[in-house]
């Protein structure tokens, strides 16, 4: 602790020198009477240099304007070969080398989360999800090339009673449609629906596997679900992987049949008359059951199929197809936030199933099955997000009548299937800003109605402890406006949480453990201004965000500290200052009195220092010396050069000091501060 030290002598009033060294961060939890000499109550827009004593933190600089807000900034490739995708207004455009191109528009104007999984940029708006490829920016379902996944299987194909192809009665007269059985009474397999996969909740798109009894002629196949209008319809010969025909369903309103001629190949299907190579229908017409699925009719040529053997037993024809199931594509474009975990990609934050969340295949962002969805805890409180806590994935709920941490793990069963086992984390805390989650380093945190807080290890109850990180900013943190529009990012071993054109910033290196604790610690704080960020992304170390009015800015990490270039916010001064906090000099009973000498600042040198010092007093004085811009000598490099301070001040009870850097383009860092004093008399 620093220490008052006494060199007077008895012939005159015993002077005193008080110092201020080895600073810290700020300390907003107490009166500015009652925080420690190492702590500042009013410390703006500094950070710790390599020692921890505090400097002027970086400027920024605007790098591209897009109009509208910026709802959202990511990355896009490696460090080496990169771009940038920005989320503004109803736009996504990609920046690359200074061009920006714009690759969508008419999508939500709300804020975005995104994550790059298995090459590819995920987006969720809450409105849609985005899939962005290094070309090209879709919705997911629109996406090309994407997965079938196979939803039944083992069919058998019915030959029908009528064989008068010429007329529609061909298909209305088949009285035993449903029993799956041939014109010989013959029963056929149903199918079954493969346990493996399962519809996609994101595209329509599936196929369906049959088994035939290998013999040219005319067979029914009957899909599990009715093909969408305008979409493609594509048979293959599953051995071999041979095309047999592909065409577009594109019915007339009015004809529920088909009839497709010139269009197929018609070396490897016989001609139907007039339903020429294929007929598509659905069973609306007649007096014939309706049904939710399409019928496909078609007479195979297998002898001109390459390579085709048929085996019994063995799916011999697969059709591809798209059937759009209504709500499907909203359940994962209504979600807002997203994980990775154990190579899938977990989706949430839906309004509509509030303590629901879904998860994709393996490595494939574009495939979510139906079936990959858990219900966590009640639905009275919602998910809020992820966080990784060593090898499980803790699931993050808003406060409500219900557990807000669930801790999901990942296990093997013996046959090969994956499972993805709940269990309840912790009841306390829930998280209010669902983009102020953020693993710091190693550290998982959220932002909760009583500050940010840590999830720790297991207690003596199995469950997880939560640990607070930040006592000494949460009284003027917890005093911010729409806590829920919060954002929180890492940034070279910094925790930058952004709220209100405010930055609270934490420090991984500064780490301050309670007497007697073992398990918990809190971080150093600083207080920044002017960030007005309503995107935050850290890219290979350096800081972006964006603004309210479209703004792309960036911190100058690239920029020149020593000349000063780098101390600018888009060409406006920094307002920085560092102030003690206001003592009494162990007695606020006793007048004392600052002795006009001796007194001063040790800051980092700079070559054009200027800095103004205040000094206040408990009786309201407050008083002002601005010191000229120190010149540094050619061939001298110090890193801190002295500024004293001439100042004579009676009768104070208690003082103190204010740093304070209001120059363009000009570093300050402050070192250390002396004053000297003496007693006086005793108040009455």
């Amino acid at each position: 602790m620093p220490k008052i030290v006494n060199i007077g002598t008895s012939s005159a009033p015993t002077i005193y020198t008080k110092k201020y060294e080895k600073f810290r961060g700020v300390d907003f939890s107490r009166d500015a009477s009652m925080v420690d000499d190492a702590h500042s109550p009013e410390a703006k827009n500094l950070i710790s240099d390599t020692d921890g004593f505090p400097e002027k933190r970086l400027g920024w600089r605007t790098v591209q304007n897009f109009g509208a807000r910026v709802n959202g900034i990511f990355s896009f490739g490696t460090e080496e070969e990169q771009c940038m995708i920005i989320h503004a207004g109803t736009s996504i455009y990609k920046l690359e080398d200074g061009e920006v191109t714009e690759l969508l528009d008419g999508i939500a104007d709300s804020r975005s989360q995104g994550k790059y999984f298995k090459g590819k940029l995920c987006i969720l708006t809450g409105a849609e999800y985005l899939v962005f490829d290094g070309e090209k920016c879709v919705r997911a379902g629109e996406f090309e090339d994407m997965y079938a996944p196979i939803t039944l299987i083992s069919r058998g194909t019915p030959t029908i009673k009528n064989t008068n192809t010429s007329s529609d009665d061909a298909f209305q007269n088949w009285e035993d449609y449903g029993k799956f059985e041939n014109a010989d009474g013959t029963v056929l397999n149903a199918g079954t629906v493969p346990e493996e996969t399962s519809a996609n909740l994101i595209s329509g798109k599936r196929k369906n596997c049959f088994e035939t009894d290998g013999m040219s002629g005319k067979k029914l196949f009957v899909l599990d679900s009715t093909i969408d209008y305008g979409t493609r319809v594509t048979m293959r010969c599953i051995a071999t992987g041979e095309e047999i025909f592909s065409v577009i369903h594109s019915p007339a309103p009015s004809d529920p049949f088909v009839r497709y001629g010139s269009s197929v190949d018609n070396s490897k299907l016989n001609s139907m008359s007039s339903q020429g190579g294929i007929t598509i229908f659905y069973l609306e017409i007649g007096n014939v059951k309706k049904r939710n699925a399409s019928y496909l009719y078609c007479d195979i040529k297998t002898s001109e199929l390459t390579g085709y053997s048929h085996i019994d037993g063995v799916d011999d024809f697969s059709i591809e197809f798209t059937h759009t199931v209504d709500g499907y594509a909203d359940r994962i474009g209504k979600c807002t936030v997203m994980d990775v975990f154990e190579n899938r990609l977990f989706f949430s934050g839906n309004p509509d199933y509030p303590n629901a969340d879904w998860y994709s295949g393996v490595n494939d962002p574009l495939y979510v099955p139906d079936i990959n969805y858990t219900e966590i805890g009640m639905d009275s409180s919602r998910i809020m997000g992820y966080l990784r806590t060593g090898s499980e994935q803790a699931i993050l709920k808003s406060d409500g009548d219900d557990a807000t941490i669930y801790m999901r793990s990942y296990t093997t069963l013996s046959d090969g299937k994956v499972i993805f086992p709940i269990k309840h984390g912790t009841s306390g805390l829930g998280a209010i800003a669902e983009r102020a989650i953020c693993t710091f380093l190693d550290d998982p945190l959220y932002l909760t109605r009583n500050g940010v807080y840590a999830i720790g290890m297991q207690d003596i109850s199995n469950e997880r402890a939560l640990n607070i990180r930040s006592t000494r900013v949460n009284k003027r943190l917890l005093e911010e406006d729409d806590l829920k529009n919060a954002l929180m990012c890492e940034w070279n071993g910094y925790l930058i949480l952004c709220i209100n054109g405010n930055a609270y910033v934490a420090d991984a290196a500064q780490k301050q453990y309670p007497r007697n604790a073992t398990n918990t610690f809190e971080y150093e704080w600083y207080y920044w201004t002017n960030i007005p960020a309503t995107a935050l992304h850290e890219d290979y170390g350096e800081m972006y965000f964006g603004t309210e009015d479209g703004r792309l800015c960036k911190f100058n990490t690239d920029l020149d500290t020593e000349s000063g270039e780098a101390y600018s916010d888009d060409g406006t001064a920094i307002v920085s200052e560092w102030a003690t906090n206001l003592s009494s000099d162990g007695n606020f009973m006793q007048e004392k009195t600052l002795v006009k000498t001796g007194s001063g600042v040790m800051m980092k040198s700079n070559p054009s220092l200027a800095v103004t010092i205040l000094v206040r007093t408990d009786r309201g004085e407050e008083r002002r010396i601005t010191v000229k811009p120190y010149t540094q000598r050619e061939g001298k490099s110090m890193r801190y050069c002295v500024v004293p301070f001439n100042l004579r001040i009676k009768k104070y009870g208690a003082i103190q000091i204010i740093c304070r850097n209001d120059r363009v383009n000009n570093s300050f860092g402050v070192g250390g501060i002396t004053r000297r004093f003496f007693y006086g008399k005793i108040k009455k």
